[in-house]
């Protein structure tokens, strides 16, 4: 399974090995927690690189911190439809996270309740 500093390291290569690294990811059985800090250590990540990341996360996860992860709407729904898949998960964080204006922000904290 992908650990966070083989993550942290694929992130800046090409879109082949990142891809190879987010199936690896997906393919996990890590049952701890994950954190990613968009704003630290995955600060140069492009949205589109964060919305396949949270498409890929193992479904085994129980807990979920995310920080500084302002990357929009699809980010959120692939986030919302990898919580609805989740088999284990009993927190999910939201810290600093903003999926656009006032109004998007409500329905998308809506679809996660």
């Amino acid at each position: 399974a992908a650990s966070q500093a083989s993550l942290q390291g694929a992130s800046k290569d090409t879109d082949e090995k990142w891809m190879a690294m987010l199936v690896a990811l997906s393919k996990g059985t890590k049952k701890d927690d994950m954190v990613f800090e968009f704003g630290y250590e995955f600060s140069e990540l492009s949205a589109t690189r964060a919305t396949q990341l949270m498409s890929h996360l193992p479904l085994t996860i129980k807990k979920l911190d995310i920080y500084d992860a302002n990357f929009g709407s699809e980010f959120m729904e692939a986030l919302i439809q990898q919580v609805g898949k989740f088999k284990n998960l009993e927190t999910l964080y939201l810290h600093d996270t903003k999926v656009g204006d006032e109004k998007g922000g409500q329905e998308a904290g809506g679809r996660l309740a």
